[in-house]
């Protein structure tokens, strides 16, 4: 059964990382342990904020080409433009229960001559080293 507070129950919160592969062949992203030990780019308290995260980024950064929806059959006729509203809107919604669930998220996506990694990653306060503001004065 889905319990959209499952992640306060597991005490988690999210740190948002954000990497650029420049087409290296030597180049691998890092591992979560790296990852923890830097600072995040973005601290998230809520799954409402990563999620906006994720999406403020693809809007943002992702390179507006069209791609096909897989089992789609829309008014698009199974056709969508990556980071549009509506690639935005889906995603948050399935973004949403993965959070939820306290789960971490990895995207990456297409930009104008590289590509971005978005890393948004679950962590609980024994796993943070970072000091964060209370959830209703979100960074």
């Amino acid at each position: 059964m889905f319990d959209p507070d499952l992640w306060r129950v597991l005490g988690v919160h999210w740190h948002g990382y954000v990497e650029i592969d420049r087409g290296d062949p030597w180049w691998a992203p890092r591992s979560r342990a790296e990852l923890l030990r830097l600072p995040p780019a973005k601290v998230l308290l809520t799954p409402d904020a990563a999620s906006d995260w994720v999406s403020e980024m693809t809007a943002a950064h992702a390179l507006p080409v069209e791609v096909r929806l897989v089992g789609a059959q829309g008014p698009h006729g199974g056709v969508g433009i990556l980071g549009d509203d509506g690639h935005r809107e889906h995603d948050s919604q399935a973004d949403h229960v993965v959070l939820s669930r306290g789960d971490s998220l990895r995207y990456d996506f297409p930009r104008e001559g590289d590509r971005l990694h978005l890393r948004v990653e679950a962590v609980t306060a024994r796993q943070c080293a970072v000091t964060h503001p209370r959830e209703d004065q979100e960074s």
